[in-house]
């Protein structure tokens, strides 16, 4: 009986020590894999990371790092706990194997953001190397002057990392986003992004952005698509990188009208990646004191540097695919934008792009659609001819229905001639076409200058 207790005593003291130094060199497994993740899911969005150190003490390590998002005056501070394996949640009665477990607490400021929550985040780094983060965000409103309201409802995600770090699969999920636009309010519900192998600088990745409906409102009226999807594919091939985006939504309304589905498919081909790169580690190396001005100007040089790199490869932006159906006819379009880089320059970002961009987007648009929009411009000036007194009462009473399709009818050719020369359309037999070019950072619409948009309809 005693050597039974004694092998049962003996047998215990070689599992700790076992254990001990399996835990001492899986705490060191465990912290180079942890920082090598951090490191590439920042580098993966862009984001610097600085004074990562770790401590260690007796039954965890602590990291600590600095996350600065470029041209974001976001401030992030990041304090993890690393629990070694090869049982690290033995305290949670978890008994998966594996290299540590880790609990972030990510702490946001921003001088626009008051009041931001901590972020909660949960990894668990396997023995083989390969880990699963999960995502909790707390939800948050805040009312600012003028009624540029800013909210969200709590997001979940996860990021799973191959052992190497250099594939990352992650989603996050947000119910509902309200954030302020140019002109009012873009409400966004059932939003999940979600992306694929996001390596080391630009290479090939897949992501993917569904909305259930977004809508923006403002004094123009009311915009909304439903069922929005966007995605983008990356490949890159002996240093150029090609990029395809689609985006395409059920049903699209302007307050007036609803149209749909719409499809936008766009292809670019020929970006140097290793300027592509370049551009991202300088704005990514900006200082963190900068004011924002400062930091506006400093972010559009780079980004004019980049455009005349980029230029020197001859880079292409092909429309292959536009249509949106209405009323059952489709408008339809394609075209072919080159960046030459002779041009290069104008004030903001948009006209840097516009200036650095030369060639054409061609529409066909069914006279149906013209005839559609016409249609309410005739309806819509009945209504203000009644609202404004225009009409006598006995006048009001005749609008039937019948008399009012009477009017349409009748004022319908002249409606159409305004509404083409409104919209800058060209007759073509029995429909219209709409030529959309870009010159020396100036907007054609068929050849004319597009000093404003077209008149609401």
């Amino acid at each position: 009986m005693k050597k039974a207790a004694a092998l049962v005593v003996a047998i215990l003291v070689v599992f700790i020590a076992v254990a001990g130094g399996a835990s001492y060199w899986l705490r060191i497994r465990a912290r180079d894999a942890y920082g090598a993740l951090v490191e590439q899911i920042a580098r993966g969005g862009g984001i610097g990371v600085s004074d990562l150190k770790f401590h260690n003490g007796l039954l965890t390590t602590t990291a600590t790092a600095t996350l600065s998002p470029p041209g974001i005056p976001l401030h992030i501070s990041l304090v993890s706990h690393i629990r070694p394996g090869p049982f690290p949640g033995i305290a949670r009665l978890n008994f998966m194997p594996g290299m540590g477990a880790v609990r972030t607490r990510l702490l946001l400021a921003s001088p626009l953001l008051p009041g931001l929550l901590p972020v909660t985040v949960h990894t668990m780094i396997y023995l083989a190397g390969n880990s699963v983060t999960t995502l909790d965000i707390p939800g948050y409103r805040h009312n600012a002057p003028g009624g540029k309201d800013i909210s969200w409802r709590m997001a979940t995600g996860d990021i799973v990392a191959a052992a190497d770090q250099k594939a990352l699969h992650g989603r996050v999920d947000f119910p509902a986003i309200q954030v302020p636009g140019p002109h009012g309010t873009v409400s966004v519900s059932q939003l999940a992004f979600h992306w694929g192998s996001v390596p080391l600088g630009m290479d090939q990745g897949r992501s993917s952005l569904s909305i259930g409906r977004v809508v923006a409102s403002g004094p123009g009226g009311t915009f909304s698509v439903d069922g929005l999807d966007i995605t983008l594919d990356r490949q890159l091939r002996s240093g150029k990188l090609s990029v395809n985006v689609t985006a395409q939504g059920r049903v699209l309304g302007d307050g007036i009208g609803r149209y749909g589905p719409g499809r936008l498919s766009i292809r670019i081909r020929g970006l140097d990646a290793r300027s592509l790169d370049g551009f991202e580690r300088s704005v990514r190396s900006l200082p963190a004191n900068l004011s924002p001005h400062r930091r506006e100007a400093e972010t559009r040089a780079q980004l004019k540097t980049l455009l005349l790199a980029l230029s020197r490869g001859t880079p292409t932006l092909d429309v292959t695919k536009l249509s949106v159906v209405a009323n059952g006819s489709t408008v339809a379009g394609k075209g072919q934008f080159v960046m030459d880089g002779t041009n290069v320059g104008g004030s903001g970002y948009s006209g840097l792009l516009m200036s650095a961009l030369s060639g054409s987007l061609d529409l066909l648009v069914p006279r149906s659609v013209v005839a559609d929009i016409a249609t309410d411009d005739i309806r819509r000036q009945l209504d203000a001819y009644k609202s404004q007194g225009t009409l006598n009462p006995a006048e009001v009473r005749k609008l039937t229905p019948r008399k009012v399709a009477q009017i349409v009818r009748s004022a319908l050719p002249a409606y159409l001639d305004q509404v083409a020369t409104n919209w800058h359309l060209t007759a073509a037999g029995s429909n219209y076409t709409l030529s959309i070019a870009i010159k020396h950072g100036q907007v054609l619409a068929n050849g004319q200058p597009l000093d404003r948009a077209p008149a609401a309809h």
